[in-house]
C-alpha cells in the first residue's frame, strides 16, 4: 500500500470513529413489547387503531408510510389508509412495520431521531396459534430518552387491556461498541434473560399466559400470569417494585428511576417472578403441542417456461431482499392464482437445483394476492444467485401465462395512496 493510500485509510478511520461517536445516540433506545391473542388477526378495525396510535406515538420521527410483508408501502393518506384496512381485512400479510424514513447513508436519520415498530400477525394464517406481538423502539438525536419514556409507557398501558395482552414490557437497549446491553430492540431480538439462560424464545399464544420473557424495568402481567403468583391482589401487595398498580385484569410493575434499572432491584424482582421465568422445551410442548406434522411439499407441477419473458419493470436494485409483483390482466380466479404460485415454486425449485447461477435463494415468501389491484406479491432473498439471471428465469416462467393472465413483472416495493 502506498503512503497516500495509507493516509486516506487513516483519515477514513478517524472520520468513521468520529461519526460513530457523534451518532452513538442511535444505539441507545427505549424499547417495548406486547403479546396479544391470535384472534386479533380477525379484527382489522382494532389493528388499524393500533397502527394509528403507533403513527401518533412516532409523530416527529418522519413516518410517512406503513410497510407490510406483502411487501408493499401504504402512504398515510385517506386512500392509502383505505387500502391498508382492506389488506388487513383480507389478511394478506404477517408483518406490519411503522418506522422512520431514514436516508441511504450509514448515519442518516430524521432530525428527531429514529423510531421503529413491528406488528407480527402470526407466522401463518388459519390454524396457527401464534401470538400477535407488537415491538417498538425509540431513540433521540437530541435531548434525553427521558422525554420518550412516558410516551412509550403510556402506549403500553393503553394497549395492554385493549388487546388484551398476556404480558408486556418496557426496557432499554444499547448496541454501541459492537455489543448489546439490555434487551433486544423492540422485543424482536432476544432478551437479556433469554441470552443468559439459553432458554428458547416462544411464539405460540398459550405459552405467554404461563411464562415471561424476562424481568424488565417495566412489566405488565395479565390475569393468567398473576394467578400463577397467587392472584392479582397478592401480586400488588408483594411484588418488590417501586410502583405496582392494576392494569386491566392484570398488573403493572415498575422499578424505580428510569431504564436501565438498578441491578439489585432487577435481581429482587427476578427472584419474585422466578415461577414465570424458568421453562424448558418440554414445558412449552406441554402447553402448546405442536400441530400435526404436514407431509413434505410435493414437487412443483410442471410449469413450462414461456418462449418469451413477460415485460419486467425494474424499480429497485437486486441486492438483498427484493419485492416481486406480478400484475395480472384481470381479477384472477383461485385456480389462476394457483397457476402463478406454481410458477413461483417452479422458479424456486430451479434455484435449489443449481440452475440459476449455481446458488439457491436464501428465502422466498408465500405469494400474497392483492385482489383489488389484480397483483400477486411476494418477497425473495436471492442470496448469491445470479440476480439478473434469476429475474429473467422468473419472467420466462411467467411468460407461459403472458397475455391470457400475466401482464408484466415489477421488481421493487410499490406504494399506494
Amino acid at each position: 500500500m502506498d503512503i497516500d493510500a495509507t493516509r486516506d485509510l487513516e483519515w477514513y478511520r478517524r472520520e468513521h470513529a468520529q461519526k460513530r461517536e457523534e451518532n452513538s445516540w442511535q444505539s441507545k433506545q427505549i424499547t417495548a413489547w406486547l403479546a396479544g391473542p391470535p384472534s386479533l388477526g380477525n379484527d382489522p378495525a382494532l389493528l388499524m387503531s393500533l397502527i394509528d396510535d403507533l403513527v401518533e406515538l412516532f409523530r416527529g420521527y418522519e413516518v410517512r408510510t406503513v410497510h407490510s410483508g406483502e411487501p408493499r408501502k401504504y402512504r398515510l393518506t385517506e386512500k392509502g389508509r383505505a387500502h391498508l384496512l382492506a389488506m388487513l381485512t383480507e389478511r394478506r400479510t404477517d408483518i406490519v412495520q411503522v418506522s422512520s424514513e431514514t436516508g441511504p447513508g450509514l448515519f442518516d436519520a430524521p432530525a428527531l431521531g429514529v423510531a421503529m415498530s413491528l406488528v407480527h400477525l402470526r407466522s401463518h394464517w388459519g390454524e396457527s396459534e401464534d401470538a400477535v406481538t407488537v415491538g417498538l423502539s425509540c431513540s433521540r438525536r437530541t435531548g434525553s430518552l427521558s422525554e420518550v419514556l412516558p410516551h412509550v409507557v403510556g402506549f403500553v398501558k393503553r394497549w395492554f387491556p385493549r388487546l388484551p395482552a398476556a404480558s408486556a414490557f418496557v426496557s432499554w437497549t444499547d448496541r454501541y461498541g459492537g455489543r448489546r446491553h439490555g434487551d433486544g430492540a423492540g422485543g424482536i431480538g432476544p432478551t437479556t434473560h433469554e441470552d443468559a439462560t439459553g432458554q428458547p424464545a416462544f411464539f405460540r399464544w398459550p405459552a405467554h399466559e404461563h411464562y415471561l420473557r424476562g424481568t424488565f424495568w417495566g412489566n405488565a402481567l395479565g390475569a393468567a400470569l398473576c394467578e400463577r403468583l397467587g392472584g392479582r391482589e397478592r401480586v400488588l401487595r408483594e411484588a418488590p417494585v417501586a410502583l405496582a398498580e392494576p392494569l386491566g385484569d392484570g398488573v403493572w410493575l415498575q422499578l424505580a428511576g428510569e431504564p436501565p434499572p438498578d441491578e439489585n432491584e432487577l435481581l429482587r424482582l427476578a427472584e419474585y417472578l422466578r415461577p414465570l421465568l424458568t421453562w424448558t422445551n418440554e414445558d412449552l410442548e406441554a402447553i402448546t403441542p405442536r400441530p400435526p406434522s404436514q407431509p413434505a411439499d410435493p414437487a412443483p407441477p410442471p410449469v413450462p417456461q414461456g418462449t418469451t419473458p413477460v415485460p419486467v419493470d425494474l424499480s429497485s436494485d437486486l441486492e438483498g431482499t427484493v419485492a416481486l409483483n406480478v400484475h395480472l390482466t384481470h381479477q384472477p380466479s383461485g385456480e389462476e392464482v394457483a397457476l402463478v404460485a406454481a410458477a413461483v415454486r417452479a422458479w424456486r425449485h430451479d434455484a435449489s437445483e443449481g440452475c440459476i447461477g449455481g446458488e439457491d435463494f436464501h428465502y422466498v415468501s408465500e405469494p400474497a394476492v392483492d385482489w383489488g389491484d389484480n397483483v400477486v406479491r411476494w418477497s425473495a432473498d436471492l442470496g448469491h444467485a445470479d440476480t439478473t439471471q434469476a429475474i429473467r428465469q422468473l419472467a420466462l416462467r411467467l411468460g407461459t401465462f403472458q397475455q391470457e393472465l400475466v401482464e408484466y413483472l415489477s421488481v421493487g416495493e410499490q406504494n399506494t395512496g
